[in-house]
């Protein structure tokens, strides 16, 4: 089984499901909405969570390996629902918002 390391490109969709424009904006605190986001995206990704993925990532979403080789979301989606693609650990560090 092959491992890949995920370079996230393009912009998220931030879906209503998920947290609102409005809800955003009241939050007062769009820094810890950003990195909530994140670590969802993280936890998501961990347990190969195919629905929350597919409704955090833009349609225009692309994944870059670590050796070069660009996925768009639906390849990366089929990937991880198949298990050919596992990520056991992934570790946010240095998560700053400016």
């Amino acid at each position: 089984m092959r491992y890949w390391r995920c370079v996230w490109l393009l912009a998220i969709l931030v879906p209503t499901s998920i947290m609102s424009a409005a809800e955003l904006a009241a939050s007062g605190d769009p820094a810890g909405t950003l990195i909530a986001l994140e670590e969802k995206w993280v936890a998501a990704l961990e347990r190969s969570d195919t629905k929350t993925l597919s409704a955090l990532w833009a349609q225009t979403y692309v994944d870059t390996d670590e050796t070069g080789h660009r996925s768009d979301k639906e390849e990366v989606l089929r990937v991880l629902k198949s298990g050919a693609l596992k990520l056991r650990k992934l570790q946010l560090s240095d998560v700053k918002t400016t």
